[in-house]
């Protein structure tokens, strides 16, 4: 056999992981959607608020279908516009009470259970998002009324609901409170059905407590 056939069936490989390689490439697909500007008015200062929701499909490895296969994102981007026009992404900017009094930085809006909204309550500027607990304190903190399920699954849930307030002064969320329990009797009277996500999430801001960390 010549060397000019020994290399055929090599080349014939490569140009068959070339176009596996380009036909993978050509199914990757991204998207985003945004929402319209909201207009905040806190600390003194007006704010404008929106997010951007990026969804993107490849294929690679680490997907949730096996070692290989097609991977999905969806990522939350949040962004507040000071008066002063700095831009501000609040999802690269979240930080929660730990025991020692210091304060971790935490990830969000990565997943769609743990999107975050940014809301205009008492004159300041609050955070609603989830997250587990091992990825954001060492305090107790756990879902509403589940007590019992703090230490379990800690890494992939349960999720809890949380709340932080904006610092005007290091442009950043640090987060102390969460949502331990709540009246259905009281939601509903206060709320009701047709409430709004807005409503609701203000309702759960009145019932939220402080990191238990002691």
């Amino acid at each position: 056999m010549t060397d000019a056939s020994k290399a055929l069936p090599r080349l014939r490989r490569l140009l068959l992981a070339s176009l596996s390689i380009f036909t993978l490439t050509s199914c990757a697909e991204t998207r985003e959607s945004s929402t319209a500007q909201r207009e905040y008015r806190a600390y003194g200062q007006t704010w404008k608020y929106s997010t951007v929701d990026r969804y993107t499909k490849d294929w690679g490895f680490g997907s949730t279908h096996g070692i290989f296969g097609i991977r999905e994102n969806l990522d939350q981007f949040v962004y507040l516009v000071a008066s002063d026009g700095e831009t501000i992404a609040v999802h690269d900017r979240i930080f929660a009470l730990q025991r020692d009094g210091s304060f971790k930085k935490v990830e969000c809006c990565k997943t769609p259970l743990t999107q975050a909204a940014v809301y205009n309550f008492d004159d300041k500027l609050i955070l609603y998002f989830r997250q587990t607990r091992a990825k954001t304190t060492d305090c107790v903190i756990y879902p509403e009324s589940q007590p019992q399920q703090v230490d379990t699954h800690p890494e992939k849930g349960p999720h809890a609901q949380l709340f932080g307030e904006f610092d005007p002064k290091s442009r950043a969320f640090f987060v102390r409170d969460f949502l331990p329990s709540f009246s259905p009797e009281e939601f509903k009277e206060k709320v009701g059905a047709r409430g709004s996500i807005e409503q609701t999430h203000k309702f759960f801001y009145a019932n939220r407590r402080p990191f238990i960390c002691k």
